[in-house]
């Protein structure tokens, strides 16, 4: 990233800081708890499907109805479901297998998972530290800053059962979480649903991308930066042509 660039990434973060209405911040701690209690539950279930004649209501009753704040607010954004977790389950079977080494994988990491949120908090000393939840969603590889806390999906390439992109994850949705936390929860959410633009997320989600390169010195998304790289001309002339549309596009 050019010198210039970071310098307007700062100045608007800084803005929204500084020029932001007085709200309501959700209710922080000053060290990091991660909660592992619904990817826990979701094996614990996951090993009774094959003896039940309704995995459906299984998953339902076992799994979502008993979910964590962070297992609620992944819900209240994104699709997820007794149906699609059991249709996910039977078409990536591997991957759901492995979710128990997964989260063991990702528990031996909580004291490096702890350095990202104290680095994370040397650079934004008034920055809100939530509980960090391990979930189990429908093989979206959705993650996401929400008012309970960073929600980060363990099943997407769980075969391989490391993920060493999850520090980077984890600082980028703690920097959704301070956008919103600075501006206020409607707010944030207008500026995508009612009011969406490309450049509003591009801003946002760069934004978060920026600060995860500060925290652990590289971005979440590899492959969006190299193919940027790559095409860094076209990609400004496009983005130039189509920045008020409102959808992502392409």
């Amino acid at each position: 990233m050019h010198r210039a660039e970071a310098v307007v990434l700062l100045i608007t973060t800084s803005s929204v800081l500084a020029c932001g209405p007085v709200v309501a911040v959700p209710s922080a701690s000053p060290s990091p708890t991660f909660v592992f209690e619904d990817a826990d539950r979701f094996r614990q279930v996951a090993a009774r499907l094959s003896s039940v004649t309704d995995s459906v209501s299984l998953l339902d009753t076992g799994y979502l109805a008993r979910g964590s704040p962070g297992l609620h607010a992944y819900r209240a954004r994104y699709p997820l479901s007794a149906q699609g977790l059991l249709a996910a389950i039977r078409q990536f079977r591997d991957d759901y297998s492995s979710i128990g080494d997964r989260v063991e994988w990702l528990r031996a990491r909580k004291d490096s998972l702890a350095q990202v949120v104290a680095r994370y908090r040397e650079l934004v000393p008034t920055a809100v530290v939530l509980p960090v939840y391990f979930l189990v969603g429908e093989h979206h590889g959705v993650n996401s800053g929400s008012e309970a806390g960073p929600l980060l999906s363990v099943e997407n390439g769980a075969a391989r059962v490391s993920r060493p992109t999850v520090y980077e994850l984890l600082a980028h949705e703690m920097t959704h979480i301070q956008q919103f936390s600075a501006v206020g929860l409607a707010r944030y959410r207008e500026l995508y649903t009612s009011h969406p633009s490309l450049l509003g997320g591009v801003v946002r989600e760069g934004i978060a991308e920026f600060f995860a390169t500060l925290v652990v010195g590289r971005v979440s998304q590899v492959a969006a930066q190299t193919y940027f790289r790559e095409r860094e001309d076209d990609v400004w002339r496009e983005f130039l042509s189509e920045l008020c549309r409102k959808d992502n596009g392409d």
